[in-house]
């Protein structure tokens, strides 16, 4: 039987095909001419759909939008997992992932308290999901960097290493944040800390780590294009099983372990063997990784971020709104490039490398496209009316974060890397992993 609400009409589907087409189009023109990210251009391109007045009613089914977004959460962090490399994370790697993060989280929460009277258990969730930076933005960019020389190979490679793991600290905050602001049982604080801070956090990463067991077994019996598909459909299985057994919030945690431990185990063939198939190929899980960002940026990321800035309604928006939204994320940004320019304190880093780390430390995008619906769903599954404002607050302010950094972000590595780095000689540029500590005099 099929759910009527999955049914569309021939309107959903033209709308859902001019946001496409048009999302894909514009993005795609902006980064080659402007040079922006493709994303911000898909996000625009939503807003102006659903603002311009050129259509009576641009109103996207409820069901699609949250299919694309499940699809994207699953799908971009199990590319993240994946690409993940931690035997090049340094100590100044894991400061710079921890630190900065955690210090706008609790800021922009401090704002959305003062400024929305938000609870602080849901301005702090609120604040986990502004505070992750874009892999997706700033690694092409370090990529580009590191071919030219430009910093040596240590600045490029501290940042892309420690991009690919500072979700973990904001995908793990805000798991743990919203479960406690929804809990509607009758159990104390301490249990309700219990059940959503390590059972969330654990089941989550067990969840992952059994798919990740499946995906590298597969993996070396099964072309890459069937690998690949195996591994979409476990990670949409993953989130569904999340969703059954109401533990939503670990469905991102369950996405991101699956690709990490995937990776892991085909790097360490004594971890894991099938009959005689050791897991020693790295290639093939690559192929996989590389496959999944290819169907990322062509079908999701379009829909992903043109479904996000659909839902961006200027009528609805109140102009205070808009300021104190806006207020959040500066202040948040603010206090992020302050806590990374003195998180690299004490390396090997001069003034100016700290100086541009901090700020190319800016860009946001697609763990706030991703994660920006899910408070909002999770209130309207728990009937708490009251709180339906804040989660359109949320979703209102994640988008703002991401029109706001990314571009910012962009401006700041395209501008300042060439005033504040050096071009070095890649091959005796100081080791990512050396960097933690001072040079010695």
């Amino acid at each position: 039987m099929i759910d009527e609400e999955l049914i569309f009409t021939r309107t959903n589907a033209l709308h859902i095909a001019i946001l496409y087409v048009s999302s894909m189009t514009v993005g795609y023109c902006l980064e080659y001419f402007v040079g922006i990210p493709n994303l911000l251009g898909s996000l625009l391109t939503g807003i102006i759909l659903r603002n311009c007045g050129v259509f009576e009613d641009f109103d996207l089914p409820d069901k699609f939008t949250s299919a694309v977004r499940a699809m994207s959460l699953s799908w971009i962090l199990l590319v993240s997992g994946i690409e993940m490399d931690i035997s090049k994370v340094g100590s100044l790697s894991l400061r710079l992932m921890l630190f900065p993060g955690v210090v706008e989280a609790f800021s922009t929460a401090g704002m959305a308290m003062l400024l929305f009277n938000m609870p602080f258990a849901l301005s702090l969730s609120q604040g986990f999901i502004l505070a992750a930076v874009s892999p997706a933005i700033i690694i092409p960019y370090m990529i580009e960097l590191r071919k030219k020389g430009v910093g040596g190979s240590c600045i490029p490679s501290l940042l892309m290493s420690a991009a690919s793991l500072d979700d973990i600290i904001a995908i793990s905050g805000f798991s743990v944040c919203i479960g406690i602001a929804l809990d509607s049982s009758d159990k104390n604080l301490a249990l309700s800390l219990f059940v959503h801070g390590p059972v969330s956090l654990f089941l989550g990463a067990l969840i992952g780590s059994v798919g990740g067991f499946i995906l590298a077994a597969i993996t070396q019996v099964s072309a890459s294009w069937q690998s690949t598909l195996i591994a979409l459909e476990i990670a949409l299985l993953m989130t569904h099983f999340c969703e059954m057994i109401n533990f939503d919030a670990s469905e991102a945690l369950a996405a991101l372990s699956m690709g990490a431990v995937a990776n892991i185990i085909c790097k360490h063939p004594k971890v894991f063997k099938v009959s005689k198939c050791s897991c020693t190929d790295t290639i093939q899980m690559y192929k996989v990784g590389k496959d999944i960002g290819v169907i990322w940026n062509i079908a999701m990321r379009p829909l992903l971020f043109g479904t996000i800035g659909a839902a961006f309604d200027l009528d609805l928006t109140r102009k205070d709104e808009l300021f104190k939204g806006t207020a959040i994320v500066l202040s948040g940004l603010a206090m992020r490039v302050a806590t990374a320019y003195f998180a690299t304190s004490g390396s090997a880093l001069s003034f100016k490398e700290r100086l541009f780390v901090a700020f190319a430390w800016i860009p946001k995008a697609t763990v706030q496209a991703a994660l920006c619906s899910i408070p909002l769903t999770m209130i309207l599954k728990s009937n708490k009316p009251e709180m339906i404002s804040w989660g359109n607050q949320i979703v209102f302010t994640s988008v703002l974060s991401v029109l706001i950094s990314a571009p910012i972000g962009v401006l700041a590595i395209q501008c300042l890397s060439n005033r504040l780095l050096t071009r070095g000689d890649h091959e005796k540029a100081i080791s990512p992993r050396s960097i933690g500590t001072s040079r010695s005099p």
